[in-house]
């Protein structure tokens, strides 16, 4: 008898992540007689089904298991790469090489027994660039169970499933739908009014205001705003670089710092320019030493207000990049994401000067196609990807479509 079980690993203790779970739970058992079992480091406020609790990081579980390292039968590379990863997330708080590699012997002990009485028969994982996460895929292959990566989604109130793999990371970018308009009339339309009226984040931000308000703020009024919004380097998996996924994501830039000043050299020789940095709210890097005029931080303001006052958009691999989309202003790809590929961003390749790049998408360039391209995008998006566990929403795949997915990779296998 095929594995009738999905283990489902969370790091987001959320309002939606416990209507995503009680949701898939329900369907999955009422519609395909499959059970879904959750572990995660924290309790999910309103979760119904119980939760396995796990430590947030590899590191600590030398503190409730041991596990032998003499025998530890995992790839070298695969050892390397979680504990880069997990000395990454510790960032000032982490161990030596040898204490890391007891938590990875003792992850590895606690997570093949738990696979092994569990017997689930496809594994999501939580966040592709998470040290747990080629672990688990490993174990999940010895064990003949598919595996998929659970995120967040591409916009607030969503989440998503993407293959995921190691060390390949093949299709982490690639996206499952056409880049065609929705067969639904009126699809990108109705997303489109929701985010703009209601304005979900993802991230506390601070208020939002109209672009004009901000540049008047800020004294900007006339110049050529350039936005610039980052991913966090090691959440993204970019940090350190000689991670797997690290130049899948960005290939280009080592860092958000290699970025920043990237962006800085390009518009260096236009007095007119300003380049508006938002970075991840969970950066806290200092970027004091690449201050200069033309240099406006802008971490607390509202992504919104930002994607109102700027000219052009620029995007390495974070997902604020999609509700930027909603604004229809040109955007800039410095890294990989979804919409590399599909005609959509101005996007920066090897060797190319950013001055000239920039000035592309401030000419609007192909913009009228690359425009239909990304509406369509949205649509593809919430037609055939995220879901959306909030049933009062008037559009996306809500948690029963969601299920029946999963279900299909749990009878693939």
């Amino acid at each position: 008898m095929a594995p009738s079980r999905i283990l489902l690993f969370t790091f987001l203790a959320s309002p939606d992540m416990a209507a995503l779970g009680n949701g898939l739970a329900e369907v999955l058992a009422r519609d395909f007689q499959a059970d879904l079992a959750f572990a995660g480091p924290f309790p999910v406020p309103g979760l119904k089904p119980r939760i396995v609790k796990i430590p947030l990081l590899v590191m600590p579980f030398q503190k409730i298991c041991s596990g032998d390292q003499a025998h530890l039968d995992l790839p070298p590379g695969l050892v390397r790469d979680v504990i880069e990863a997990d000395q990454a997330f510790h960032e000032g708080g982490s161990g030596s090489w040898e204490e890391h590699l007891r938590g990875v012997a003792a992850a590895h002990y606690f997570y093949k027994q738990m696979m092994g009485a569990l017997k689930p028969g496809l594994v999501l994982v939580w966040g592709a660039s998470l040290p747990h996460s080629p672990l688990l895929y490993w174990l999940a292959r010895e064990q003949g169970a598919a595996c998929l990566d659970l995120e967040r989604g591409l916009f607030p109130e969503t989440f998503m499933v993407r293959p995921f793999s190691w060390p390949d990371c093949e299709g982490m970018f690639r996206a499952p739908w056409p880049p065609r308009t929705g067969d639904r009339p009126g699809t990108y339309e109705a997303i489109r009014k929701h985010y703009m009226e209601t304005r979900p984040t993802k991230y506390p931000q601070g208020a939002f205001v109209t672009g004009d308000a901000f540049r008047r703020a800020r004294g900007l009024a006339g110049r050529r705003i350039h936005l610039l919004l980052t991913h966090n380097d090691i959440y993204a998996g970019v940090s350190p670089r000689s991670r797997f996924l690290s130049r899948t994501v960005s290939p280009l830039s080592a860092s958000v710092r290699e970025t920043l000043a990237y962006c800085l050299e390009a518009i260096r020789q236009d007095p007119e320019a300003v380049l508006v940095f938002k970075p991840h709210p969970m950066d806290h890097n200092d970027y004091g030493d690449l201050a200069c005029p033309q240099l406006i931080p802008a971490g607390d303001a509202h992504l919104h207000t930002l994607c109102d006052a700027a000219d052009v958009i620029l995007a390495d691999s974070t997902t604020a990049q999609y509700e930027a989309l909603f604004f229809e202003k040109p955007i800039v790809s410095l890294a990989n994401s979804f919409l590399r590929g599909q005609g959509i961003a101005y996007e920066r390749t090897e060797g190319m000067a950013g001055r000239d790049l920039f000035a592309a998408a401030f000419r609007r360039d192909g913009f009228a196609s690359r425009l239909t391209l990304a509406r369509g995008f949205v649509a593809g998006a919430f037609d055939t990807m995220l879901c959306v566990p909030d049933p009062s929403l008037p559009f996306g795949r809500g948690v029963e479509a969601f299920a029946r997915d999963l279900a299909g990779h749990l009878a693939r296998g």
